[in-house]
Order: structure tokens, then sequence, then C-alpha cells
């Protein structure tokens, strides 16, 4: 229907050439102002949270904490879940800054029509039109709406980088885990050793002398079974264990086989001054500034429903040609409008209602999490004093055990065989027991570090 008609082709078309080029341009030059640097940080991950826990990895036989840290894939739930919510924060900022931009539109009507003052039957009366658009002044919409869209920005990355930081936590509490279960079974299998040796001699003299009583068997058997059972609980909690390490990694499918026990020298700090670390604490932890930041953006949103009954001042250039050529019809047009709400008096208080009582239970929410921060870092405080005691504790105890099992070394060859046993038993729960301290008071310290916002411990 175009083609019929060569005056709409040539007119139009150098019209909507320079008006496409000058909106192009316009539009370029105000992405490149209100686009924020940070969008493109955060990348898309190249697969779906879905296909993670089909990575298989190749861990080492034998494989330490900073090589569990560096090879632990950085798509776990926990962290992808917070990723999004910073892309989402982000193209929220995006929108926020559009209505402030050019628009451009091109409309084409291809129709045929029977014309009223030709009276020929049906005439092409197709037309073509590209307009300009831009909101001039809003009295401070826009300008409100990316306040509050950038503190959106600034609390899900506060978030992420949290986010980040409690993963490091949660695998070394698994691999710590791992440690603690081997530790334990090694307690748990000299204990059942030890614990059959009787049952055994007491059955072999019941059978070949019948010097034992029955009962006598039946006991002993009894006291092996249970460490025999908690032995094979032992095994059970070191394959979960590696599981649940595995998991923290964001690698289902790749269980660790041996860890080896870290250097945890860089735990051995002084003991906190309460009143000091929880000063510390509320001033710098991440969590209560972030949702801090949630609770200004809410603060922010006010101004954004306050400044929706205010005036718009908008532009729009329009230009147009036609198959029919009627005196009414504009080819060009310039427009200026202002645009002053009338009746949104009732839909505003009904919104500040609203962000009123989400207000009050953020702030609700600042206050619960700020009893709870001085609630945690009091029993923090108090584990590290006991734990403190408890190392220094268990390292004088080792010292004993290794001099008795040494002394029953020796009375091994007098044939005091059970007293040996039993210090290699004791010996084993000791140093069981010593490790589990030891690795409490290293996440203890590291979740303080975290909620201080410190630097990572390094390990070789």
């Amino acid at each position: 229907m175009f083609n019929q008609s060569g005056r709409l082709k040539g007119a139009l078309k150098p019209v909507i050439h320079a008006l496409v080029l000058v909106s192009l341009s316009m539009t370029t030059s105000a992405q490149s102002v209100l686009a924020p640097p940070e969008v493109e940080r955060i990348q898309s991950p190249e697969t779906d949270a879905s296909q993670a826990e089909m990575d298989i990895v190749i861990l080492p036989d034998l494989m330490s904490l900073a090589q569990t840290l560096s090879l632990a894939s950085k798509r776990h739930p926990d962290v992808l879940k917070q990723e999004a919510q910073a892309r989402l924060s982000q193209a929220q900022s995006l929108e926020a800054g559009l209505n402030s931009r050019w628009k451009a539109d091109l409309l084409i009507n291809a129709r045929t029509a029977e014309l009223v003052n030709l009276n020929r039957g049906f005439e092409n009366d197709s037309w073509a039109q590209i307009g300009l658009s831009k909101v001039l002044w809003d009295f401070g919409r826009t300008g409100a709406q990316r306040d509050a869209a950038q503190f959106g920005v600034d609390s899900a990355d506060m978030a992420l980088g949290y986010a980040y930081r409690l993963q490091r936590i949660q695998i070394m509490k698994r691999f710590f885990e791992v440690l603690a279960a081997d530790y334990q079974f090694a307690a748990d299998n000299e204990s059942m050793t030890l614990a059959f040796f009787p049952f055994n001699r007491a059955e072999e003299r019941r059978e070949r002398f019948d010097s034992v009583s029955e009962l006598e068997v039946m006991e002993k058997r009894a006291v092996y079974f249970d460490e025999f059972t908690r032995r094979n609980q032992a095994i059970r909690r070191q394959r979960a264990s590696r599981l649940r390490l595995a998991l923290a990694m964001g690698l289902p499918l790749s269980q660790p086989d041996s860890l080896i026990e870290p250097d945890l020298a860089a735990y051995d700090r002084e003991l906190p001054d309460f009143d000091e670390l929880l000063e510390k604490v509320l001033r710098l932890n991440p969590v209560l500034k972030q949702k801090q930041l949630e609770l200004t953006q809410l603060k922010a949103n006010t101004a954004v429903v306050d400044s929706a009954g205010r005036p718009s001042l908008s532009m729009q250039l329009e230009a147009a040609d036609y198959v029919q050529d009627y005196r009414f019809r504009d080819r060009a047009r310039a427009t200026l409008s202002l645009n002053v709400p009338l009746l949104a008096g009732s839909v505003q208080d009904a919104e500040q209602e609203k962000l009123s009582a989400r207000l009050a239970s953020k702030k609700a929410e600042l206050l619960s999490l700020d009893y709870q921060i001085r609630e945690q870092v009091l029993e923090w405080v108090q584990r590290l004093e006991m734990l403190s005691q408890q190392i220094g504790q268990n390292q004088l105890n080792l010292e004993y055990r290794e001099r008795a099992l040494d002394k029953s070394r020796i009375e091994y060859e007098n044939e005091v065989r059970a007293q040996i046993g039993r210090a290699q038993a004791d010996m084993a729960k000791l140093i069981w027991l010593s490790a589990q301290a030891k690795f409490e008071r290293a996440l203890i310290w590291e979740q303080l570090d975290a909620v201080l916002g410190l630097p990572e411990v390094e390990f070789n």
C-alpha cells in the first residue's frame, strides 16, 4: 500500500532518519550518565543453579583447609540467591531513572478505508509517525526514586559480600567436623578394641575351661557390643560429615577423602573485653549495617510516595506522513505538557500508611537484631574464656597421658596389656576433645572477624 505513494516514502524517510539519530544519541548519553558502574560487576552464572550439583571436581587425596577454600564453588545456593538479589536491586536502580530519559516510538498504520469526502470506494489511507518524548521536570519524583533504589543496591551488595564470608565460615565448620569425626572414630575404635579383648578372653575361658560364668560372659559381650555400636555410629558420622563438607563447598558430587589438620595458631589470641568488643560489633557488623540500609531505603520511599501527587512537565516531538493528504493533519508537532494530578490524595494516604507499617516492622527487626547481637557477643566471649581454659587443661592432660602411655609400654613387657590398651584409648579420646576445643575456638574467632569486617585468615 505504501508503494502506491512515492510522496510518503520520500517525505518521511529523512524526517524519521533525523529523529532516530537524535533519539539514539540522547538515549545513549542518558544511559552513560544514569547506569551505575556496579551493574557490570555481577555477571549471570554460566549455568543455572540446578546444574551446579552436576559439577564434579577431582579433589586431592590429602586436602588442606587452604585447598578446600580455594576449590569451593562460587555457585552455592545461598550465594546464588544473594547474587540474584543484588542483580534485581541494580535493575530496579536502572528502572528508577527511566522516567527522565528520552523515549522514541515509531507507529506505522497500514489501512484502507472508504473515505467520506471522496466516494470512490476503499482507498489507501496508510500513515506513519515517529515521536520523541521526555519528562523535563517532575518536581523531584525521579530523584527520590533513584535515591531509594540506590540504598537498595548498597544493601544488596553488602548482603552479597557477607554471603561469601558466611560460605567460608560454613566450609571451615564442615572441615573441622570431618577432622573431629575422624578423631572420634579413632577414640571409639580404641575403646571397642579394648572392650573386645576381655569379652573374647572370657568367652574362650568359658568354652575351654568353664572357669567363667555365662553371666560374666554376657556382661562383657554387652559392653563390647555397646562400644561396637558406638564405633559404627562414628563411621556413619565420618561419611555424613564428608557429605556436609561437599555441600558447603557447592560440590555435592566431590566428597573429600583425607584432610590435613590446619595450623590454627592465628586464632590463639588474647581474650577480648566484652564491652569493647560489643561496641565494635554494633558499629561494624555488616548484617546490622545492611538492615539499617533497608530502613533508610524505606524512609527514602516516603519521599517517593509524597512525590506521586506532584505535577510533571514533559515535551513531545512528532513527525508524520500520510498517503491521503488532509489539511487538518499535522506533519510535525511539538508539544509541551503539564500534568497535574488532582485526585491522588487517597491513594497517597494508603501508600503512606502501608509504608509507615513497614517502617515500624523494620525498626522492630533492627531492635531485635541489636538484642541478638548483644547476647551472641556475650556468648562468644564466655565460650572463648571456657575454651581457653579447656585447651590449657587438655594440654596438661595430654602431657600426662603421654607419660602414662610410655609407662604402659614399658609394663607391656611384663604382660600388663590392659593398661597400655586403656592408655591408648584415653589418649585418643583426649586428642579428639582437644581438637574439638581448638576447632570451636577458631570458628568463634572467624565469626567475630566476619562481623567486625576484618581480613580473612590466610592458611598455607
